[in-house]
């Protein structure tokens, strides 16, 4: 936990990170990155990444019904 809190890593690369956890069913992992790093000043960039990984996994057709 030090580590990741410590990290520069890109909002948009956390943003990456927490949209694929929270699609591979780590929901928990998913909100600790949102609370500890979305806020009113990027939550734009966070949906917009959410949405541009979903239509992805849409069009390769990576998701189930």
């Amino acid at each position: 936990m030090k580590l990741y809190l410590q990290s520069k890593l890109l909002d948009i690369e956390y943003f990456k990170t927490m949209t694929a956890c929270a699609i591979c069913g780590y929901i928990n992992t998913a909100f600790k990155v949102c609370d500890d790093k979305v806020n009113e000043e990027n939550i734009d960039k966070a949906i917009l990444e959410l949405e541009r990984f979903c239509q992805r996994r849409k069009k390769r057709k990576i998701y189930r019904r």
